[in-house]
């Protein structure tokens, strides 16, 4: 299938061609239509809007005629509307080409897998995919841009990214690029229409115009850059639990892996991250004593001194560990927000007297509370929320409607989080 060279700014055109999926045999007219980008200008993105679609669409229904068992002989087809056999072996039986990412396939697998799925599970559903091809030359700032950007996408069953931080892509154009083979192996991106029942071509339309708008609203931005960005190591103090745990830590790891970004882990002795099995979300993994206390942010600094590599930032996901991050930063000579501030966030009681002072009490114990009261020259007016100075997730909060209650709740505070204010 070749591309019509056209003025039009949305090409189209179809074929049909016959697949073998399991025990059956199938034959489908392929539809497709190449989207322009009113954001172009001579075949390029410009750069200077910064709501710019960097990508052109390629949409393409794969419509059944007519499926079969394979071990039962069927007469030949006749032509009709969907001509005939164009492209008979073109995406069924295509070997990928020599530049497919071996990590991130390519668009033809993506099309191939969806096809075969689609005729064993669904046999009459028509088989939708949104293609993205390139408008500009440049680096991706991520390589599962497309598919982050797509997570709370309602009409995509499965989104792809095919690009790889460092490698450049090249703008597409289709009067060059003149067959569908070549466009599915220059794509960045692919999402597939999840599936509608029937061969209701206007339903299964109408989703794809919704799902464009929602490639517009989604990808106009500049997510496609001229210069290669610059390769970061940052150190990350606390590796967080193992994945069997749970599983939210590993999106700090996936997301320093989609950035290029070499991630050098701080923590105790022992941690996930230091098995060499996990050499594949982490650069380096440093050993540290995560006590917190006046020490830590000296021995954070030291360790990180014994990295193999120049350290170009320090960040944590602890909220307990800010403060301490921020000082090793310091002493590091790198950039950060400043301590100071740090505690006042990490410290609710200091939170407090920073914003105003005349809205809180705080007090040590029960003791320390029940000679406050005496001194309270006007009644306190109820209800009133007791809480640790120093916590996260509601923890130790309580609500108190009377004195005996909130006398109650700060000695359960006392009790559990000794040591801390409330």
């Amino acid at each position: 299938m070749e591309f019509q060279k056209i003025s039009s700014r949305c090409p189209v055109g179809g074929f049909s061609f016959e697949t073998n999926v399991a025990d059956k045999r199938a034959y489908l007219y392929c539809h497709w239509r190449l989207n322009g980008n009113t954001s172009t200008e001579n075949g390029a993105v410009s750069r200077g809007s910064s709501r710019s679609l960097p990508c052109l669409t390629l949409h393409l229904l794969f419509t059944p005629i007519i499926i079969w068992p394979r071990n039962k002989a069927l007469a030949p087809l006749p032509h009709s509307s969907y001509g005939h056999v164009t492209d008979g072996h073109t995406l069924q039986d295509a070997a990928p080409t020599q530049t497919e990412n071996s990590e991130t396939g390519t668009a033809l697998r993506l099309v191939q897998d969806a096809i075969k799925k689609n005729v064993e599970n669904y046999d009459t559903s028509i088989t939708a995919i949104k293609i993205l091809l390139p408008a500009t030359s440049g680096y991706v700032v991520r390589n599962d841009i497309i598919q982050r950007r797509f997570l709370t996408c309602q009409l995509a069953k499965d989104v792809a990214d095919f690009t790889a931080v460092g490698k450049k892509i090249y703008a597409f154009d289709y009067s060059t690029e003149t067959t569908l083979l070549k466009s599915l192996d220059v794509a960045i991106g692919a999402i597939h229409l999840k599936y509608l029942p029937g061969v209701e071509s206007r339903l299964v339309e109408y989703a794809m115009t919704s799902l464009e708008d929602e490639v517009k609203a989604r990808l106009s931005f500049s997510w496609i850059v001229d210069k290669l960005l610059p390769r970061k190591r940052l150190a990350l103090v606390d590796g967080k639990a193992y994945p069997d745990v749970s599983t939210a830590p590993l999106g700090i790891y996936r997301a320093a892996r989609a950035l290029s970004i070499e991630l050098v882990v701080v923590d105790h002795n022992g941690h996930w991250t230091e098995d060499p099995s996990a050499k594949e979300w982490r650069d380096e993994f440093i050993t540290c004593d995560m006590t917190v206390d006046e020490g830590l942010p000296d021995r954070i600094a030291n360790a990180l001194s014994k990295s193999k590599g120049l350290i170009d930032c320090i960040t944590t996901y602890s909220d307990k560990l800010l403060p301490a991050t921020a000082r090793a930063a310091r002493k590091m000579g790198l950039y950060t927000s400043p301590p100071e501030a740090m505690d006042i966030c990490h410290d609710k009681r200091k939170m407090r007297e920073f914003t105003s002072s005349d809205t809180h009490m705080t007090v040590s114990g029960l003791a320390d509370l029940k000679g406050r009261i005496e001194l309270v020259t006007a009644p306190l007016r109820y209800p009133l929320i007791a809480k640790p100075a120093i916590g996260y997730c509601s923890d130790g909060v309580a609500k108190v409607s009377s004195q005996t209650d909130l006398f109650s709740a700060v000695q359960r505070i006392e009790g559990r989080f000794q040591g801390l204010k409330s």
